[in-house]
């Protein structure tokens, strides 16, 4: 997917919303990468939907090593914070002292009240998760940058 055009990454996002197999998916490290690249170039709905078919596997989630990723992404490209807070956040609370307790999953609280510090996450992780998108309205008003021939 990292090598596909954005046209066919957004097709795999509409197939694979709110389907299980992304949940599947994020249990390696190649997984992890390709829907984090899905959750990226996912429209508003998909992203619903995937933020949907995660719903009473937040926790199971945030303690695995590398899923934990996918939710740290959906917490930083989902514009619907009220979403987010129901779907993830709710869940994360609803088992804190079992979230607090086990190293791989605290990240995914710290990550709501410092996202992407390196404090708190290594380096190499943080290298995993894809970077913020630029909304197609930001990359029109961006200056072009070209280089003048001598």
């Amino acid at each position: 997917l990292k090598e596909a055009p954005v046209s066919m990454v957004k097709e795999a996002a509409e197939s694979l919303a709110g389907d299980q197999a992304l949940v599947r998916m994020m249990h390696t490290l190649e997984g992890v990468t390709a829907v984090n690249t899905i959750v990226t170039h996912a429209g508003v709905k998909e992203r619903k939907k995937i933020v949907k078919s995660l719903k009473g596997l937040v926790v199971k989630v945030a303690q695995d090593e590398y899923g934990k990723l996918v939710l740290l992404n959906l917490m930083d490209v989902v514009d619907d914070t009220v979403l987010i807070r129901k779907a993830i956040v709710s869940e994360l609370q609803a088992d804190l002292f079992e979230v607090a307790s086990k190293k791989s999953a605290r990240s995914a609280v710290l990550h709501l009240l410092a996202p992407r510090s390196p404090r708190y996450l290594p380096p190499a992780l943080l290298a995993l998760l894809a970077p913020v998108p630029v909304s197609e309205a930001e990359a029109a008003q961006a200056p072009a940058t070209s280089a003048k021939a001598p």
